[in-house]
């Protein structure tokens, strides 16, 4: 696939860029395609596609040669005409050669405006368990509604789990903007306090997306917290709302993160 596609025809001016230093490609198909459109189901179905991409088509009158980048794992996908979806960069190579090191940082002339997408976490644990789908972990979904949902679902499961243990279940994620909890449960039993990080994702639960402040928390000895993850969440478009179903959960009981599992995505760099 061709990256600049400037002077291409209008049909044909959607979006790929890759994030993440290259660990991330985000892939919009052409604007008549929907998510049944065979090339499109064949992908989304696919544990992996296999690409070669140009910055240009041609430069100074020169055709351009394709890289090979190698196999992208599909996380998500959502929308139609186009079809927009994120892909884990399987074969990601971290001291990349020149061609390659200018695909992966290669902008939009411009920059364009791209498709929403949360980035609020800041480091990610890794729990350890079995690959089940084709996706390697919560990753990052493109509708902030569709991630919504899914929290409410991984938070409605979770609350019913501890209530049936017998705790008295506080919701602090939903306390307002003044709320400075960074745990989402407080669950309370006789003079036993816990406090609980709840995480969903539609992918595999090979990692969850964590923040400083969650790490914190749950390093402090005075208080014990369980992560709380539902994995496998089928969630899907409904009268033109987002729903969410489903879903096997992992509870890790008195979770105190360790540095060698934690995996920083981003930094601070205060400036001199």
């Amino acid at each position: 696939m061709t990256l600049d596609k400037t002077g291409f025809n209008e049909s044909s001016q959607y979006h790929d860029i890759f994030e993440e230093s290259g660990t991330k490609f985000l892939w919009d198909s052409q604007s008549s395609n929907t998510q049944e459109t065979p090339v499109i189901a064949l992908i989304i179905n696919e544990d992996a596609v296999i690409v070669f991409v140009r910055l240009a088509a041609k430069i100074r009158s020169r055709t351009q040669p394709f890289t090979f980048v190698g196999k992208l794992t599909p996380l998500d996908y959502d929308s139609e005409k186009p079809v927009q979806m994120i892909f884990e960069v399987s074969e990601h190579v971290q001291n990349p050669p020149d061609n390659l090191c200018d695909i992966y940082g290669w902008e939009p002339s411009g920059k364009r405006k791209l498709r929403p997408v949360e980035v609020e976490e800041v480091v990610i644990a890794e729990p350890k368990s079995n690959r089940k789908r084709s996706g390697s972990g919560q990753g990052r979904l493109v509708d902030p509604a569709k991630k919504k949902a899914i929290e409410l679902r991984a938070m409605a499961v979770a609350t019913e789990h501890y209530e049936k243990l017998g705790y008295a279940v506080e919701d602090t994620s939903r306390k307002g903007t003044n709320n400075t909890a960074p745990f989402d449960l407080l669950c309370v039993r006789d003079s036993e306090e816990r406090k609980v990080e709840v995480k969903g994702t539609t992918q595999s639960p090979q990692s969850v997306n964590v923040t400083a402040n969650e790490v914190k928390s749950a390093r402090d000895s005075e208080s014990e917290t369980d992560l709380f993850v539902l994995h496998g969440i089928n969630a899907f478009k409904e009268s033109g709302e987002f729903r969410a179903e489903g879903g096997e959960s992992i509870i890790l009981t008195n979770w105190v993160p360790e540095d060698e599992q934690l995996t920083p995505t981003a930094f601070i760099y205060r400036l001199p």
